[in-house]
């Protein structure tokens, strides 16, 4: 007996209800759906390698690229480059980018993050020169903050991405009102950072003034690093941390080095992997104190969106 259409069609809407399914189900969930769909989106760019280039991103940051600059398997590079720049200015930004801005334990006060790549036929490229970035003041605080470095993020390769750390280049990064490049002028404030290696790039000062104290947050039992995020996010400065569960305090979240005096806010999102669901605790108005800087983290049920909100509002 042959099958009917009926039935044809029936196996068919079975078999695509499948395939949906398990394709959403391979999906990114918990963290890894939060820190990709909220990443900050990259833009890209073409550029010809044989001559000088400049480009402006979304946020202002203008990046200048000397003729002859990229180079790969077969030497410098000529004719047309993809170029893709991510400008990161914001603590909710940096937050979801997972990139925090401390340094060797240090909280740093940043002056914007910004990830550059290059590319040509789908082979990525190095740099042969140095290329140099404006990054708008403006976009961060009023006032240029003189002592900024440079900071490139390292990263360990049997880690993942996101386990890396800012370490400082030595290089500083010059604040001033007017620049020039390839005969044009450019007005207005800016810091300028010089690179010779395309990644992720932090213009920062560390923010270690004296006396400093230890901040905590404690969860409920269960809550650890496997399933929670904690962040301090200052409230006058652009910089969040992120804490880190049993560093010195124990069935915690912790971190050190920060000034007393220092305002700030705790952001903490729990993801439980059984219902797929998320929980937040949002803590605003505390202040570093000499000692007893404990907080409890009381968690309601929440949505990746609602945490984003709720962060960029701090």
């Amino acid at each position: 007996m042959k099958p009917t259409n009926l039935f044809k069609a029936s196996v068919l809407i079975i078999l695509l209800g499948l395939i949906i399914s398990c394709e959403q189900n391979n999906g990114p969930k918990g963290f890894d759906k939060m820190f990709t769909d909220y990443a900050t989106p990259s833009q890209s760019f073409t550029v010809n390698a044989s001559v000088n280039s400049t480009i402006v991103g979304s946020r202002g940051t203008i990046i200048n690229i000397p003729a002859n600059s990229f180079t790969g398997p077969g030497g410098i590079v000529s004719g047309n480059v993809t170029f893709n720049l991510t400008e990161v200015y914001d603590k909710s930004e940096m937050l979801f980018n997972q990139r925090p801005t401390v340094s060797y334990g240090i909280p740093l006060i940043s002056g914007g993050v910004i990830n550059i790549s290059a590319s040509q036929n789908g082979q990525q490229l190095s740099l042969a020169n140095d290329i140099f970035a404006l990054m708008p003041v403006t976009n961060t605080s009023v006032t240029a903050n003189t002592d900024m470095e440079v900071f490139a993020w390292i990263t360990n390769d049997s880690l993942p991405e996101s386990n890396g750390y800012w370490n400082p280049t030595g290089d500083s990064a010059n604040a001033g009102g007017s620049w020039s490049y390839d005969g044009n002028a450019y007005t207005g404030i800016y810091y300028e950072v010089q690179f010779d290696n395309m990644s992720w790039i932090n213009c920062d000062a560390f923010y270690n003034q004296t006396p400093s104290s230890d901040i905590e947050a404690i969860g409920p039992d269960g809550y650890s690093a496997s399933n929670t995020r904690v962040f301090a996010i200052f409230n006058n400065l652009n910089s969040c941390i992120e804490l880190q569960y049993g560093w010195w305090c124990s069935n915690s979240f912790c971190t050190q080095n920060i000034p007393v005096g220092t305002g700030y806010s705790i952001a903490a999102i729990h993801y439980d992997e059984a219902s797929d669901s998320f929980s937040s605790s949002i803590t605003t108005g505390l202040s570093v104190g000499a000692s007893g800087n404990q907080t409890t983290l009381n968690f309601s049920t929440t949505t990746i969106a609602q945490f984003n909100s709720a962060v960029s509002a701090l």
